[in-house]
């Protein structure tokens, strides 16, 4: 599948996800989700669009395989008593994170369906889960201005003075020459870091562009940054306005980053 050329969506109370192809303008598709009388919450595609999982109000996920035109349902469970807020493939297709409404980040073997709970009994809201294109890493963002990176390669971000405070269930690990790290119980092999971005009071959404840049969508405003061994700020919106963003594409083109949202509105650099 041509990455970013087709648009999946659900409308409310309706059990299908809708497959729309973006250049020729139809519908080629339509996935059945399960029984009617929920809403869908989320809906997020695989990087290469090949996978596509959806949450709904129930707090059921349904992963579906869409190398055919029929898509082949994968895998299907009820992971918590609330509704879905957040969802976040890893590159690789074999694993999916889940953040619950009522709080609770967990980890989906989508091969296995095996589900492991990630995250401690708190009511930390996140709202976006992005993974990197090229590594292992995966970054959460919520309630506050504070990104949580796990597995991120090298010294990117801060590691954090006192762990406890991250919404994961956290491992104290020592390295081979003495030094302190932590990372979550589940993930014995993921550090955990973090970057503190000025988007606002919580962060609304996170995406990687193809330069493995992460554009991050506030309530205030939107900020990309450059992840190496120092983050960098490497564009940024001015523009003081609410940003309503409920959903939103981040893109790149000739050195480019564009930013959609769902009012309208875009930002770019």
């Amino acid at each position: 599948m041509e990455y970013g050329t087709e648009l999946f969506y659900s409308r409310a109370r309706c059990n299908q996800i809708v497959r729309y192809d973006l250049l020729s303008g139809v519908v080629i598709g339509k996935t059945t989700l399960g029984a009617r009388g929920h809403d869908t919450t989320r809906i997020e595609a695989s990087s290469d669009g090949r996978y596509v999982a959806a949450g709904n109000t129930l707090g059921e996920v349904t992963v579906h395989n869409y190398d055919r035109q029929d898509a082949i349902l994968i895998s299907q469970g009820r992971i918590c008593p609330s509704g879905i807020r957040a969802l976040g493939f890893h590159r690789t297709n074999t694993r999916l994170y889940i953040a619950a409404h009522a709080g609770g980040i967990f980890e989906l073997d989508i091969m296995r369906d095996e589900l492991t709970a990630l995250g401690r009994s708190s009511q930390w809201r996140c709202n976006a889960i992005a993974s990197h294109p090229a590594g292992d890493g995966i970054a959460f963002a919520g309630l506050g201005r504070r990104i949580w990176l796990l597995g991120f390669p090298g010294s990117v971000g801060v590691m954090p003075e006192e762990p406890d405070a991250a919404p994961f269930a956290i491992a104290h690990k020592r390295n081979v020459g003495g030094g302190r790290f932590w990372c979550p119980a589940a993930m014995p092999h993921a550090r955990l870091r973090y970057l503190d971005v000025g988007v606002g009071k919580f962060v609304r959404q996170l995406s990687f562009n193809r330069q493995g840049q992460l554009v991050v969508v506030g309530e205030s405003r939107v900020e990309v940054w450059e992840l190496a061994s120092k983050p960098r700020i490497v564009a940024r919106n001015f523009s003081g306005e609410s940003v309503l963003a409920n959903s939103f594409a981040a893109a790149s083109h000739n050195g480019q980053t564009v930013v959609a949202w769902d009012e309208d509105r875009c930002s770019g650099r």
